[in-house]
């Protein structure tokens, strides 16, 4: 802790002060377009229906059993229809954009969904509905995967290893129906089968296909969503070095969290790690927990010990408990999925932070989260914890992107999107930055390492990595055939095997442990606290190092680089005399509005210029990988200043269907001694796909900071002295307009 710090505990806003209300509720506007008599509209929606069921019934179709998979254009945004699709008798499975959505249809209902459509045409009945019914049309998309589909035109296109994903949402039951008919079609063509997972909302099957195979069953199953290449893992093994006088650790204190590390095992003899491993549990069928590969063992020594560089005086500062998910030496197409579900289930109550360091080495998209990423989701969501993720790296590619763009643009290309897994929205997804430089090395200190790998650049979802640490450097080399050098004076130092010594590594997977450490100790000083509240006291102290103002890039490219930047522990942990943070956790239920109090004392009125507020709300949405967007539940804030709507704000990440929103408000004049409000409004689509949507609620963290920039006012000494003096409204002393919002 610097010397000169005063720290204070942060300042909990109880939820006996949060107010509730019912919201008003939104109605979509309609979009407005020629209208059809109802006759009219029948007959061509009976027309288009035949020909989806002529296509069903094609000669070319691999599953006979298939349901009838079409494409349903409404008038309304299709979320706020599902009442029309459950009386026209269709099962939701994909939203395809605001207004459409592929639906199927058991075959043996084609009859009675014709009479329904005639009933409409003849009679004009059932128009309540079936007239917000612009069209019907065939659920006619790509299939192959890009990636997969290029790579199948090239002339070296062979066998391989392929993941087959069933379009979302189509039920269990289905999806035992479906898997059975095309692992029978995958044997009649000879394909070697590795396995199939099946859950509510999804399903695939992992098997070796010929090109023609793939191209058979994308074009003949309306069922499948998506046909990609199985991706692979690859991970970096630390170079163990000697170091003389290695000195003794210093064991956890009995109050420090456990840390549970997914990876490839640990050394359960390295006297750095036996008086921290709690457990050690090999989930791959190998039958032994320990680590022969160095990786596991890497990742371990910097979840519990945060920093082993500075070692005169090391002491652990959290637990590990071991998951072994990754088999030493080849583990070709490991199921990530299963064996993280198979550890959180196990160690969920021992441990409240999960390090996942592995990821499948492919660059996925953020907006269409990946199998692994809603697995990651999901257990957060079920089991209340937290994982630290980190964004993977950019390896072979690297020395020719180094050759073609001057650094940091060649981060433009897709290739250095970030891997699967790490686009999930629950997780905190860490980037790398360089702790070191030198005269030849590619990145500045404090710049982002060279091998990082970045978020969308053009994301309108989730903003990713959400944080940086260090992750190590890599120098321009003065001679040879390579453009690029490792130099271990700057690498990351953590544990090597045994006999007792350290190693030297590089990656983004060394910067995922350190930030998971971090969460550990912030845990123990808050022990009360939940997933979400770690995670947005984590990004709300994060903070752009200068060097981000000086790097040549875009502004955007800097956001998906640096995300909100390098956190701070004791900024973290910490109130200070002249930066006061409010913490809340809370849940708000989906019908109702939250109305948080937060009180300004009179002391901000000395501030000279601006007056600075900070905000961060993060909470952990149900999930569903068929919803454009992908998130259930949006929560947003608004800020009113004794009941008046403030709008200067900084607009730094407030993207709708982010779980994770943060802000800065700045104002003048006006406003001390008084109660401010937050208020936290839900707002919810595809109600049917979330249970007990009646009686709901959605979980909430909220992190405040008032911030004296000047450093001269004590605002914490004056919250604490005079907020309890100030009597908190009730929610009926709030206007009309306050009580009842619209979500947006």
């Amino acid at each position: 802790m610097p010397d000169d710090w005063i720290s204070k505990p942060h300042i909990r806003i109880s939820r006996e002060e949060v107010r509730t209300g019912k919201k008003r509720s939104r109605q979509p506007p309609l979009k407005m377009g020629p209208k059809k008599e109802p006759s009219q509209s029948g007959i061509e929606l009976i027309q288009q229906f035949e020909e989806i069921v002529k296509h069903h019934t094609r000669g070319t179709k691999v599953l006979s059993k298939e349901d009838i998979f079409f494409i349903l254009h409404t008038e309304k945004p299709v979320s706020y229809e599902e009442g029309v699709l459950d009386r026209l008798g269709v099962r939701f499975s994909l939203q395809s954009d605001e207004n459409s959505a592929v639906v199927s249809l058991a075959s043996d209902a084609t009859q009675k969904f014709r009479d329904m459509l005639r009933s409409y045409a003849e009679a004009s009945t059932l128009k309540s509905y079936i007239d917000n019914v612009n069209s019907l049309s065939l659920a006619d998309f790509e299939r192959l995967s890009p990636d997969l589909r290029e790579w199948l035109n090239t002339a070296g296109a062979s066998e391989f290893v392929a993941d087959i994903e069933m379009l979302p949402n189509l039920g269990e039951e289905c999806y035992s129906m479906l898997k059975n008919s095309i692992v029978s079609f995958l044997q009649e063509q000879e394909c070697e089968l590795f396995g199939s997972r099946i859950r509510e909302a999804a399903a695939s099957i992992r098997a070796k296909l010929k090109p023609q195979t793939a191209r058979i069953i994308a074009e003949g199953a309306d069922s499948i969503w998506q046909i990609k290449k199985a991706p692979d893992i690859s991970i970096g093994k630390p170079q163990r070095f000697e170091i003389r006088g290695l000195s003794e650790p210093k064991p956890p204190d009995s109050e420090a969290k456990a840390i549970c590390v997914l990876d490839t095992g640990i050394d359960p003899v390295h006297p750095y790690l036996k008086s921290v491993l709690v457990h050690s549990v090999d989930l791959t069928g190998e039958n032994s927990p320990n680590d022969i590969d160095g990786h596991g063992t890497f990742v371990a020594g910097l979840a519990a010990y945060g920093d082993l560089e500075n070692r005169t005086d090391p002491k652990a500062s959290a637990h590990i408990v071991s998951a072994k998910i990754l088999k030493n030496g080849p583990d070709n197409f490991p199921n990530l999925e299963g064996r993280i579900e198979d550890a959180v289930r196990r160690f969920h109550t021992e441990a409240k932070i999960f390090n996942l360091s592995i990821m499948y080495l492919e660059p996925c998209d953020v907006s269409k989260p990946t199998e692994i990423a809603y697995t990651l989701d999901k257990l957060s969501h079920d089991y209340s914890v937290l994982f630290t993720v980190s964004t993977g790296n950019v390896e072979d590619e690297l020395s020719d992107l180094v050759m073609r763009k001057p650094y940091p643009e060649y981060f433009s290309e897709k290739c250095c999107r970030i891997y699967c897994g790490a686009e999930a929205s629950a997780t905190v997804t860490i980037g790398g930055v360089a702790h070191k430089d030198s005269d030849l090395s590619i990145a500045k200190k404090n710049e982002p390492s060279p091998f990082t790998r970045r978020g969308e650049l053009d994301g309108k979802v989730r903003a990713k990595p959400d944080i940086v640490s260090w992750a190590g450097n890599v120098e321009h080399c003065k001679n040879g055939p390579t453009n690029i050098r490792e130099n271990g004076d700057l690498d990351i130092i953590s544990l090597a095997l045994s006999p007792g010594t350290l190693a030297k590594g590089i990656g983004t997977s060394y910067s995922a442990p350190a930030v998971a450490n971090m969460l550990a100790k912030l845990s123990r000083e808050y022990p009360e606290a939940d997933a979400s509240l770690l995670k947005a006291l984590l990004i709300h102290f994060a903070r752009w190092p200068e060097e981000h103002a000086r790097l040549r890039a875009s502004q955007d490219l800097k956001k998906v680089l640096y995300g909100k930047g390098v956190p701070d522990f004791f900024r973290c942990a910490y109130s200070t005399e002249s930066s006061a943070t409010y913490i809340l956790e809370d849940s708000v239920r989906y019908d109702n509005v939250a109305v948080v109090p937060i009180y300004v004392p009179r002391k901000m009125k000395n501030i000279y210029g601006d007056k600075i507020m900070r905000m961060t709300l993060v909470y952990d949405p149900p999930v569903d990988r068929g919803v454009t967007g992908y998130s259930l539940v949006d929560l947003d804030f608004r800020l009113y200043k004794q009941m008046k709507l403030q709008r200067n704000w900084d607009n730094i990440y407030r993207r709708r269907w982010d779980n994770v929103k943060t802000d800065v408000f700045r104002w003048q004049k006006s406003g001390w001694g008084k109660e401010w409000s937050i208020l936290i409004i839900p707002r919810i689509r595809f109600k049917n796909r979330i249970p007990d949507i009646e009686n709901g609620e959605q979980k909430f963290a909220l992190v405040v900071t008032l911030e004296d920039p000047s450093k001269k006012q004590n605002i914490y000494d004056a919250i604490i002295n005079e907020r309890k003096k100030i009597t908190i409204k009730p929610l009926t002393a709030y206007p009309q307009s306050v009580r009842k919002l619209k979500p947006y």
